[in-house]
């Protein structure tokens, strides 16, 4: 680059050799700068990557923390559990009972609009299994993004009068969410079993 300025200032301003030189010199200072900031991109994207992958990991954990430590609440109180273990993954009768006293298909109808756009965003792959996942764990841990305060604050007095957790209630609301996105994307609960990596049958 600097033999090129060299080159310009050689020349009488205004003739040919000058102007060539300066649109060589501005060629090559555009081709440097975009592959100076193309490097740059490059370097950014890749910790913006390992950070990301660092944040899901945190997230997992973060995840499955909340998941352990609501469980050993619910059965050290021994409390009756509110969805039935085998898969499909539904509500027992207490769970059902449960629905009807909070109100959850209510809430859940009030709050669509909000639930329906967090779901869209945020399940990648839109299959049975990968939508119930995700719905069991943002109503487990995050019923604040998709519900509104008034709803939590609602919720977390009746947790209080019955000396309960409000993840003791995320199965019900877990579920309902479930099976209404499936329903409107037209997706049978069956298919949950399908697309489970735990019960994929490996060829040799």
């Amino acid at each position: 680059m600097i033999e090129l300025i060299k080159q310009c200032l050689q020349h009488p301003a205004g003739s040919f050799g000058f102007v060539f030189s300066l649109l060589t010199l501005a060629f090559f200072l555009v081709h440097w700068i975009t592959k100076k900031v193309t490097i740059i991109n490059n370097s950014h994207s890749g910790i913006n990557k390992a950070i990301d992958k660092l944040e899901k990991n945190i997230d997992g954990i973060r995840i499955d923390l909340s998941y352990v430590k609501g469980n050993l609440d619910i059965i050290t109180k021994g409390k009756e559990p509110l969805a039935k273990a085998q898969s499909p993954i539904s509500l027992t009768q207490e769970g059902l009972e449960k629905a009807k006293k909070i109100n959850a298909e209510n809430i859940i109808s009030k709050n669509w609009d909000k639930i329906y756009d967090n779901l869209e965003k945020n399940i990648q792959n839109k299959n049975a299994y990968d939508i119930q996942r995700y719905c069991l764990d943002i109503a487990a841990i995050g019923l604040n993004k998709i519900i509104s305060n008034e709803d939590i604050e609602l919720l977390k007095k009746i947790a209080y009068n019955e000396g309960n957790s409000l993840f003791y209630y995320s199965p019900i609301f877990g579920i309902l969410i479930r099976d209404k996105y499936l329903s409107l994307k037209g997706i049978n609960v069956s298919e949950i079993d399908i697309h489970d990596p735990s019960k994929q049958t490996v060829s040799v």
